[in-house]
């Protein structure tokens, strides 16, 4: 009877453990668009990080080719914790032997303090846009 009580516990204490009792994540889908709203599918590969404030864990997720995108905080698309999170949009890693991409974005979108994009996570299902400014050529 003990060995079975402990058992119970573990189950409850190994999520918390990892999360934090009490906390847990909730599903944002996104869009990334250009000033002049259009989707900023030229970002495609670009890794999107949320940062909490509160928890002081993060999100991650891949930009899709349509400039779409969706986050994962314990695993692939299952969201980001309540609150306000910070965010950073960083380009892919250069592959070797080809060349360098153009850069499209200020890489001030590149760390959470100088990309001045925020969001809320409310206990919902999450729709976000995130507007950026392209680079001028």
């Amino acid at each position: 009877m003990q060995q079975n009580r402990i058992g119970h516990l573990l189950l409850f204490l190994v999520p918390c453990l990892a999360i934090g009792c009490g906390d847990r994540t909730y599903p944002v889908q996104g869009q990334l668009v250009f000033e002049d709203d259009s989707p900023a599918k030229e970002l495609a590969g670009y890794t999107i990080m949320f940062q909490s404030q509160k928890h002081k864990n993060s999100a991650n997720g891949i930009v899709q080719p349509d400039g779409s995108f969706t986050v994962g905080t314990l695993k692939d698309g299952d969201g980001a914790m309540l609150g306000t999170q910070r965010i950073a949009i960083t380009p892919p890693i250069a592959e070797p032997e080809k060349p360098i991409p153009p850069k499209i974005i200020d890489k001030k979108y590149g760390d959470f303090e100088t990309s001045k994009l925020e969001v809320e996570i409310k206990a919902e299902q999450n729709k976000i846009t995130l507007k950026v400014e392209r680079i001028k050529r």
